[in-house]
């Protein structure tokens, strides 16, 4: 188990992710709940929300998430 600030602290230290501008990097979504359970794929898409939600997953990690972009949302 991991609390989600240590999740992304431990994320952005190993990956960098601040250093980057190209595309959305970091929590694109967050609970107040600790993660027991992670999945994890390529690239975000309904089938992988469908899949975590079903393997009784509190995260999913992914190198291609969700632009965007229309909304002005990262």
């Amino acid at each position: 188990m991991i609390e989600i600030a240590a999740l992304r602290d431990y994320r952005d230290g190993l990956l960098g992710g601040d250093e980057f501008d190209d595309c959305p990097n970091g929590l694109q979504v967050e609970r107040d709940r600790p993660v027991r359970r992670l999945i994890s794929d390529v690239s975000a898409s309904l089938a992988l929300i469908d899949t975590a939600i079903a393997q009784g997953a509190d995260g999913i990690l992914v190198h291609h998430g969700f632009f965007l972009e229309a909304t002005g949302n990262r």
